[in-house]
């Protein structure tokens, strides 16, 4: 990839995001990890993390590539995350009482599941999740 008249070393999958998103001539602002945090830096990477909520909630529009393949199996995923979220949100009467029946939390304050929060109506789609997750 050619920046600022340098050539930059890219991943495939970054290569192939730019690429998707076909910009035509107009000047766009592009965050992407792989290119944007030192990758071998793991404070870098570390500090980066915590300021996610702030790039993506500032962003015009955000866009998230998972690639090509199986775009089948994503949408599955996609539909199953969005069916548990329903679930969970009409069962917690709009999320007003999700931490009192969905988490509690350890003496040392860390939040966990409770365990009526696995009895879930909706069918987990397990393949579908386990692939959208495992994704790198």
């Amino acid at each position: 990839m050619l920046i600022a008249g340098k050539v930059l070393p890219v991943t495939n999958s970054a290569e192939q995001a730019l690429r998707t998103m076909c910009f035509t001539g107009e000047i766009h602002r592009v965050w992407i990890d792989s290119i944007c945090i030192n990758q071998e830096s793991f404070e870098e990477r570390s500090q980066q993390v915590r300021l996610m909520g702030d790039i993506y909630r500032d962003g015009c529009v955000n866009l998230i590539d998972l690639g090509n393949e199986d775009r089948e199996v994503l949408s599955r995923a996609f539909r199953n995350i969005k069916d548990i979220y329903e679930e969970i949100r009409t069962e917690t009467n709009d999320f007003a009482e999700f931490e009192s029946r969905v988490l509690a939390q350890t003496d040392c304050g860390l939040a966990y599941w409770t365990t009526s929060a696995t009895h879930l109506k909706t069918p987990l789609q397990v393949d579908a999740l386990a692939k959208f997750f495992s994704k790198p």
